[in-house]
């Protein structure tokens, strides 16, 4: 919150007719996001818890509540009022359970949260306590009147309690008061811009002049102050005349800004061994009639450089990339070719042809045994006392190995 929306706070807890210093049942808490830019963060947060019953245990159960209601709006994602009334069914449910526990009394209780970002209060009220707001001379109350006797808005009767919400706009200079039952019912509407009017410490004091005898809870928030206010108000309306300066000073100011080259030279008097007798007056001429001694020439400004003339427009980007990627496969070939041997390369009726001879060379060596084989099988058979015929070719082939044996012996 900026220095326009700082507030100044005042509490009153009575007790059995005594002030209690830290009262229990109010809360004032202001968390600022990590990340500012997100969002304008959720304000800052007043709390006011009241509830009924014995004294016994009431003042710890009204501080876990607000402790509640505290961590269930800061942590719940979304808008204020969202968060506001998710913090009040928190509350109830609490409230709900802690009765159930217990079977000898059970107690029923009311909230008042405020909310107070950048000129707007949000309002979040069930039960008993009551929201003023004195803007611009008027008071404004939530709800509209204070509540008497037991409804569906108390909290610890069913498991969802009926949330009343409200918004408003604020300036600097406003005050809200936050008051629960028993002292809402004893100042009435009527008596609240008296008993707001001026600073803080006044208005607590009429307060607890004011306070019933039972016990009561009050809290009074000033958005800025009436002094801030009003020296903001003056600043804006005031102004500082601005003097005309002298003939002589302007002079003297026109002669400081020019270069020095371009300053005129002071006429000196020459120098007398004497002193004059009388020094004459000094006149100052007329506003009218005074003239500049020197007055630098108006310099005209450089006439606008012309713009560099326009390049023409090159090659589209995919006209470049289909050149640059045959310039890598040209280079790529006459690098493959230097590196392989010296070979022509083969046709397709020359690959065609070699791929049919091979298909043939296998063909032939699957279907017709070797010779060595021929020559295993045939001695396996004389052994077995077997008689193998020897086909033509086989005996054709065997004939030609001898002959060529015969012809490298003697060669030999």
């Amino acid at each position: 919150m900026t220095d326009r929306w700082q507030t100044e706070v005042g509490q009153l807890r009575m007790m059995g007719g005594m002030r209690q210093e830290h009262p229990k049942n109010l809360g004032i808490t202001e968390r600022k996001g990590l990340l500012p830019i997100k969002s304008r963060g959720k304000g800052r947060l007043y709390v006011l818890v009241e509830l009924s019953g014995e004294k016994f245990g009431r003042e710890e159960m009204c501080q876990d509540l607000v402790n509640a209601i505290t961590e269930e709006y800061f942590h719940t994602p979304g808008t204020i009022t969202y968060g506001l009334r998710q913090a009040v069914l928190l509350a109830n449910t609490q409230l709900v359970r802690a009765n159930a526990r217990v079977t000898s009394e059970h107690r029923m209780g009311g909230v008042a949260c405020v909310v107070l970002r950048e000129g707007e209060i949000f309002v979040a009220q069930a039960g008993w306590p009551m929201v003023y707001l004195v803007h611009q001379d008027r008071v404004e109350a939530y709800p509209d009147t204070a509540l008497d006797i037991e409804d569906t808005t108390m909290l610890g009767q069913r498991q969802t309690a009926q949330v009343r919400l409200f918004r408003a706009n604020v300036q600097p200079g406003d005050m809200v008061l936050v008051a629960d039952g028993p002292m809402a019912r004893q100042l009435g509407i009527t008596r609240i811009g008296q008993i707001l009017s001026g600073s803080v410490s006044r208005a607590m004091s009429n307060l607890a002049t004011l306070a019933p005898p039972e016990d009561c809870t009050a809290m009074v928030i000033q958005i800025g102050s009436s002094e801030a206010q009003a020296r903001a108000q003056k600043e804006q309306w005031a102004f500082t005349p601005v003097e005309r300066p002298s003939p002589t000073e302007e002079t003297t100011a026109t002669a400081a800004a020019a270069p020095p080259h371009s300053r005129p030279e002071q006429m000196r008097p020459p120098p007398t061994s004497q002193a004059p007798s009388r020094p004459e007056p000094r006149r100052t001429p007329p506003v009218a009639q005074t003239k500049p001694t020197l007055e630098r020439a108006p310099t005209r400004p450089a006439p606008p450089k012309a713009p560099p003339p326009r390049q023409q427009a090159g090659p589209k980007l995919g006209e470049r990339a289909q050149a640059l990627w045959g310039t890598v496969t040209q280079g790529a070939r006459q690098l493959g070719e230097r590196m392989l041997p010296d070979r022509a390369p083969r046709t397709a009726s020359q690959r065609r042809r070699r791929t049919d001879r091979s298909r043939r060379t296998r063909g032939q060596a699957v279907g017709q045994p070797s010779l060595g084989i021929a020559a295993a099988l045939a001695v396996m058979a004389a052994r077995r006392g077997l008689r193998v015929p020897f086909d033509s070719r086989l005996r054709r082939k065997s004939r030609l190995s001898r002959r060529r044996c015969s012809r490298q012996r003697a060669e030999r």
